[in-house]
């Protein structure tokens, strides 16, 4: 009976961490050259020259890229494009971080999803969501309007911005100016709230 508990046990323990360590993807990293180190007790890849990360479908280039083993995160410096599908996003520094596949700059970052560009100081974008969440001098064009706010949230499979502070959305014949506005890509309807 003992040993039929400590069974269970184990199961129970063991097996849903086994399940989810085979759920997430380890990122590949080819370039030029490689050095392994340590850094803060940590193993690390530093990858140089002509660097190649995947995971999945989403492809990033860059000049150089530390690799965080442990972590399954990437620091990634020089020409950092990330590109999934149609999507690509471009920054001079960045991080991708594996196990949330979702990358993150301060140093200035644009998106294309071939419908709109935005672009800010820094953001994020979650590959598995789809979602970008960008922040500080946001701009988003498409064909038919430009819109700045202080932070925006763009959901790309349904073409919706959600956008905040001082916001202002502008097309060939109309300017709107709010403290908030939701505005959807496809039907070109807005709503907008505060000081409107």
């Amino acid at each position: 009976m003992r040993i039929v508990k400590i069974i269970l046990l184990v199961l129970i323990f063991f097996i849903p961490s086994l399940i989810a360590q085979e759920k997430q993807e380890i990122i590949k990293v080819v370039g030029d050259s490689l050095r392994g180190k340590l850094i803060d007790g940590e193993s690390v890849r530093e990858v140089f020259g002509h660097v190649v990360l995947t995971q999945g479908n989403v492809v990033v280039t860059c000049d150089k890229a530390i690799q965080y083993i442990l972590n399954n995160d990437a620091r990634l410096t020089g020409n950092v494009i990330l590109k999934q599908d149609s999507l690509t996003i471009t920054t001079e520094e960045g991080f991708y971080f594996g196990n949330e596949r979702k990358t993150k700059s301060t140093a200035g970052i644009s998106l294309d999803d071939q419908k709109i560009i935005l672009e800010a100081d820094s953001g994020e974008y979650y590959f598995n969501e789809d979602r970008a969440f960008f922040q500080t001098h946001v701009v988003l064009y498409d064909t038919a309007t430009t819109m700045f706010a202080d932070e925006l949230t763009y959901y790309q499979k349904e073409e919706r911005a959600v956008a905040v502070g001082n916001v202002k959305i502008m097309d060939k014949s109309n300017v709107i100016s709010s403290d908030t506005l939701v505005h959807f890509r496809k039907t070109k309807v807005s709503f907008a709230d505060g000081n409107v």
